[in-house]
């Protein structure tokens, strides 16, 4: 205690009486820190003072002295003589080790410092508490260092009466370089509302009207499900009162890298990262070389449509508000039904022009997981796994049969390339499972067996081609049809050491999630720069790679190139080559007495089942059989070579697979440029040249040889170096259908092989040109060719097939080479949507703009511009100064409203009209961005009702958007026409129709 003559005197804590009263009353004055209304858990706490009247207790210790301070000398000092007691007594005596001390008391500042700079690295609290122990020697107790580890949270995240919800705004709306999207709820309304940290010139938080209606119905709905989270108190703004549902972010480094490579997109949600339950759903992309990025994270509420409509159509746009969405070619995801249909509300890569024009993911085809439907469905399925196991584990013959229909599956999925080829295999498959002779297959299944793996390929399977089979995508899906990509991430997540946890609440989740992205950017970041300024050490390695290239494309190429030599070519005219690999060279021989060995396997456990019957087999014998039967059939963990070689074998036999004769073209673009096409479409898909390709050049790789993708400069320098960025997006933005090769190359391509020669006999190259031409001699279709003459024909070799089904070689556009969905299959997106009342979001960007959002805000800049200086867009002149606020619709409503009167005073004859020049507006626009002749039957949509013109109009204005100048010229002139028309039929003398 200090006294007022400057002196401070300290005793024993045995010096004074403990005074219960006194204790509960300090006690009540300490407010509580818990949220729960509940009454405080009783705790029994101790005292080290004296208790008065208490056996052996009661003993107070004199131990006192006095510290004076000098204020002349401005310092304290210890009279060695004065008034007190030197002695403890009463008591027994403690270790000065042994006392616990306040931690301010314990260490100094600057360990203080360091012990929060720990913490605040996501290092557990154990680990701090022995850090300290380590550098200063004093133990702090683990209460001590958790009280640091809360003081600190609270200062950075709110103070702790905040809820969960207010520290998560709190941290993604104050850091800088993190963008996010919050969806809330009044949970007494159930109004929705969202914020977003929107602006990013100041950072601001903002909130906007929600104008998306999100997919539900009465039974699913984010107001029905506000109504089920009343008492989640943790998920409640503080400020507003409103219950948080959603929250989408992401960083300027993800933005970034998503500019930069948006072609492949994969998305997963994943369990156990946050204290509130909620699932972590992430969108994932692969950057130049291969290795996966975040794209964005979400906290979802449910597995529900909405919930995901909301995400891929309302928090994708705010927190990537570039053209990269528009520049995704494939989203991958699970078969889950409410993702599907939410998904595929968004895209729009299967669809016509003017319906893909109104979806954020124009360009985007859906494909489902292929694990996820074999494993999943199929071989791990309740209904399918027991009568597969019990097949397997009947013998060694039946495990391989149905081992080798599960791969066959996949040949569907990752190998078969046109519809003709899946159809033909489709009817093989079919005839396979239900032929009776199972004694010519590798093993006998029983028919109830095989008719239920029949079911599932039939009902689960086959009907979901548009969504599996590799014949129904050529996009840049860069090899990818599962989401491991995905489930890799999220098991990578949850087992780092920093990773978050199930006990951490969503704010905590969210800041490990972002530092460790952050931290495994900066790693490839330094990756990328050393790659982009190193070179190989050998000349060997210099000549055949790309410095420029990444490591991984650099051995994709060099695989591609070495593999050419195992391939033939013939020149068939001026300009093209037929290219085909040396099957009978390079393809393994089907002639390796496979019946025989595993004939010899199967007797081998045969003499032994039999000697087993006849005498009881020894000890040493028992281990020798079983010892074979782990070497062949592998100890339930892994799989043998041998069993591997005898399956590989067994699919050789058994699945149907095609020689391939590519056609290489040799293109001279309209500016002069050459460029070598390939018609087994590696380079739409991979976006590197193919081995077809090498076959032809003759060459190395060179810079020419991939995609601008590819290299590391690209991932260095885009947006951070403003002239080699507008570099690398003009590179980008030439989409080429081949691979550019220099007037050199063209020369000596044309001289090396004649027309009408080449490396094998022409007969050779035809015999599988635009026909099905199956593989090998000793197959079990060549072997059971008369008895299959129903399905094969005449010759089981060469199966015409209709010529618009061989792949292009010069494809088009993205999406004209990709299928359209059946009739008969399932169609998403067409649901009607429910509103869910009034709408707002919060929404918060970071400053960082990405390149592309620069060059769109520049194009939306010139094309307003250009709309203010045309006189004709409204009878009233536009100023060039408001132009920012001004887009077409509302330039040209005016008009509109005008022609809608007209077509009220010309009843049914206006409302023909008014569909005739709207409809060949729109064959006008389709006509220029196809640049061909679109007849009138196939874009001529119903004639529109008089209240459903609104929204034709809005979609036309829109396409002219796009257009800049002609765009406008052209709705000027079919309004002008339109209202004439209307007028002149307006007349008394009017013409009739």
């Amino acid at each position: 205690m200090e006294n007022g003559n400057g002196c401070i005197e300290v005793k024993c804590c045995r010096g004074t009486y403990h005074c219960e009263e006194k204790s509960l009353a300090h006690n009540r004055k300490k407010a509580r820190s818990t949220k729960s209304n509940a009454a405080p858990k009783a705790i029994k706490k101790k005292t080290t003072k004296p208790v008065h009247g208490q056996d052996g207790n009661d003993t107070r210790c004199p131990f006192h002295f006095q510290i004076y301070w000098d204020e002349k000398r401005r310092r304290w000092f210890l009279p060695k003589i004065q008034r007190g007691n030197r002695v403890h007594c009463g008591h027994k005596p403690i270790d000065p080790a042994d006392i616990k001390l306040e931690a301010k008391n314990s260490i100094s500042p600057e360990e203080e410092e360091i012990a929060r700079d720990s913490l605040q690295s996501h290092i557990s609290t154990a680990a701090t508490q022995n850090l300290i122990r380590t550098r200063t020697g004093e133990t702090l107790s683990w209460q001590q260092v958790y009280q640091m580890k809360k003081r600190q949270e609270n200062a950075q995240y709110g103070g702790n009466e905040n809820t969960a919800c207010d520290r998560l705004l709190h941290y993604l709306t104050t850091t800088d370089g993190i963008s996010c999207t919050f969806l809330f709820a009044d949970p007494k309304t159930h109004l929705l509302s969202e914020k977003v940290k929107k602006d990013k010139r100041n950072s601001a938080l903002t909130v906007e009207q929600l104008g998306k209606q999100l997919l539900g119905d009465d039974t699913d709905s984010p107001a029905i499900y506000a109504k089920g989270l009343k008492g989640r108190k943790e998920l409640i703004h503080t400020e507003t009162g409103e219950l948080m549902l959603a929250v989408a972010f992401t960083t300027d480094n993800q933005r970034r890298k998503f500019d930069m490579f948006p072609e492949f997109v994969s998305g997963d949600d994943t369990e156990g990262t946050n204290s509130e339950k909620r699932s972590l759903y992430t969108l994932l992309g692969k950057d130049q070389n291969e290795k996966v990025f975040p794209i964005a994270w979400a906290f979802m509420p449910s597995k529900s449509q909405w919930a995901y409509d909301w995400f891929f159509g309302v928090a994708m746009p705010k927190l990537h508000p570039g053209d990269a969405i528009k520049r995704v070619e494939i989203v991958l995801t699970d078969a889950d039904k409410q993702e599907t249909m939410a998904v595929e509300n968004n895209v729009g890569g299967n669809l016509k022009p003017s319906v893909a024009e109104l979806r954020l993911f124009i360009n985007a085809l859906h494909r489902w997981c292929a694990w996820h439907r074999i494993n999943r469905n199929f071989t791990q399925d309740s209904k399918y796994k027991p009568t597969l196991t019990r097949v397997k584990n009947s013998c060694v013959l039946s495990k391989i049969e149905v081992d080798v229909l599960e791969r066959w599956l996949w040949y569907f999925i990752k190998n078969y390339e046109t519809e003709e080829e899946v159809d033909f295999c489709r009817k093989l498959l079919d005839e396979y499972l239900n032929d009776e002779q199972q004694n010519l297959h590798i093993g006998e299944v029983d028919k109830a067996d095989r008719q239920l793996m029949l079911e599932f390929i039939t009902s689960s399977f086959q009907n979901h081609r548009h969504k599996l089979f590799e014949s129904k995508f050529n996009c840049a899906h860069m090899g990818n049809v599962t989401t491991s990509a995905s489930e890799a991430y999220h098991r990578g997540l949850k087992k780092a050491a920093l990773g978050p946890t199930p006990g951490c609440d969503l704010c905590i989740a969210a800041k490990k999630i972002i530092d460790l992205a952050n931290l495994r950017e900066d790693e490839k970041s330094k990756k990328a720069a050393f790659d982009a300024n190193a070179t190989f050490g050998k000349a060997d390695d210099r000549e055949r790679t790309v410095q420029e290239f990444s490591t991984f494309c650099n051995d994709k190429l060099s695989t591609e190139s070495e593999s050419s030599d195992d391939y033939l070519q013939f020149r068939t005219a001026e300009d093209t080559f037929l290219v085909k690999c040396d099957y009978d060279k390079f393809d393994l021989d089907f002639d390796q007495e496979l019946g025989t060995s595993i004939d010899q396997i199967n007797s081998l456990f045969d003499n032994e089942d039999s000697a087993a019957k006849e005498e009881e087999l020894d000890e040493a014998e028992t281990k020798k059989l079983d010892s074979l039967k782990e070497r062949l059939l592998g100890n339930c963990t892994s799989v043998t070579a041998e069993y591997r070689t005898m399956l590989r074998e067994s699919m050789k036999y058994i699945i149907p697979r095609f020689e391939r004769t590519r056609v290489v073209n040799l293109v001279q673009m309209p500016d002069g440029t050459w460029v070598l096409v390939c018609s087994c479409r590696l380079f739409n898909k991979r976006r590197y040249a193919c081995r077809h390709v090498y076959r032809v050049l003759k060459r190395h790789p060179t810079l020419s040889d991939a995609n601008v993708r590819w290299q590391n400069g690209y991932c260095q320098h885009y947006g951070r170096n403003d002239e080699l960025t507008n570099a690398y997006m003009d590179l980008r933005s030439a989409e080429l259908p081949g691979i550019i090769v220099t007037d050199e190359e063209v020369a000596s391509i044309k001289s090396t092989t004649r027309v009408g020669s080449g490396d094998r006999d022409e007969d050779y190259f035809l015999r599988s040109y635009k026909k099905l031409y199956l593989r090998g001699s000793n197959t079990f279709w060549h072997e059971n060719s008369e008895r299959l003459r129903h399905i094969l024909g005449d010759s089981i070799c060469c199966v015409p097939v209709k010529p618009s089904s061989v792949a292009s070689t010069a494809p088009n556009s993205k999406t004209s080479s990709t299928a359209s969905h059946s009739q008969n299959g399932p169609t998403f997106g067409e649901k009607p949507s429910t509103s869910f009342g009034a709408a707002k979001m919060v929404h918060h960007s970071s400053t960082f703009a990405v390149p592309s959002q620069s060059c769109s805000d520049d194009c939306h800049n010139d094309s307003v511009m250009q709309i203010g200086s045309c006189d004709f867009v409204n009878n009233h002149p536009v100023d060039v100064d408001d132009s920012h606020k001004i887009d077409l619709a509302t330039s040209f409503h005016p008009r509109y409203v005008d022609i809608c009167n007209y077509t009220e005073s010309a009843r049914d004859n206006g409302i023909a009209v008014m569909a005739k020049h709207f409809n060949h507006c729109q064959r006008r626009f389709l006509n220029f961005f196809n640049n061909e002749t679109i007849s009138e039957d196939q874009v001529a949509a119903e004639t529109p009702p008089k209240s459903g013109f609104k929204h034709p109009f809005e979609a036309i204005c829109r396409m002219a958007q796009r257009t800049g100048t002609a765009g406008i010229e052209v709705v000027s002139e079919e309004l002008l026409a339109c209202q004439q028309e209307l007028d002149e039929r307006d007349q008394p003398n009017g013409p009739e129709d």
